[in-house]
């Protein structure tokens, strides 16, 4: 048994780069992984995180300012076939989406050690990711990308999600790209609604003691139906202080 040689990573690099195609075997409305050509690129790719594993904190990866994403005009019509022999069919004059992937390196200091995930690179079990716009963008395009972590609508651990917003950019052509459900929200990123709805966090419900009374099919103290994230260490304190207190049965 000869084990392959390991890399624990220290230094994460995280890119987003506009494309003109949508990648083969991605889901109508929806984001998240799949293999990305590099021939529907447009422009260059851009760095939006940049962390230090070994002494970086949650602000540093999620609470950061963001980065612009440029798509330019392309010279000529884009058409032939890719290196791997699939058509290309596709307009120079749109951007129809983003791709984004990581880079993880040793360390700041052996930058060349690395596993890229990028368009291009060597196969890894790891595949790019894919946002597409609510409608293609003419070119040239400029838009602002973050990168955040947001609570799920339902139970579960908080969701990586990428927000996309400019100033020129119709309400309609802002969205918000929730990468671990695939889901795509599309609208006024300030606005209340969907987009609101599914960043709530969720709260413990209870049931008042004087809706018991006049309702004894009400859920009593304990069968209260619990919406929680592993973050809700109050809320699972209280649950677990009321399942004492009810004693077994």
């Amino acid at each position: 048994f000869q084990p392959r040689p390991h890399m624990i990573p220290g230094l994460l690099r995280v890119w987003i780069q506009a494309a003109h195609s949508i990648p083969s075997g991605a889901v109508p409305g929806r984001c998240g992984p799949v293999s990305a050509r590099p021939e529907i690129l447009l422009g260059r790719p851009v760095m939006v995180v940049e962390a230090n594993l070994r002494t970086c904190s949650a602000a540093d990866l999620f609470d950061g300012p963001g980065a612009c994403v440029e798509a330019p005009q392309v010279a000529a019509t884009i058409s032939g076939v890719d290196t791997h022999g699939k058509e290309l069919d596709a307009t120079d004059d749109v951007a129809k989406g983003l791709v984004g992937w990581f880079d993880l390196h040793c360390c700041e200091e052996h930058e060349d050690e690395l596993l890229s995930t990028a368009p291009g690179a060597p196969s890894t079990h790891w595949a790019q990711c894919w946002m597409p716009f609510s409608r293609p963008l003419q070119l040239p395009q400029s838009v602002q990308v973050r990168l955040r972590l947001v609570p799920q609508a339902s139970a579960g651990l908080p969701e990586l999600c990428v927000e996309l917003d400019a100033e020129h950019l119709a309400d309609s052509d802002r969205a918000r790209f929730l990468l671990d459900s695939g889901r795509c929200q599309y609208g006024d990123l300030n606005a209340t609604g969907d987009c609101e709805q599914a960043c709530k966090r969720a709260r413990l419900a209870q049931v008042d003691e004087t809706q018991k009374e006049d309702d004894p099919h009400a859920k009593s103290a304990e069968d209260i139906e619990a919406h929680y994230f592993s973050s809700d260490v109050a809320e699972l304190a209280q649950l677990a202080a009321q399942a004492v207190n009810d004693g077994p049965g």
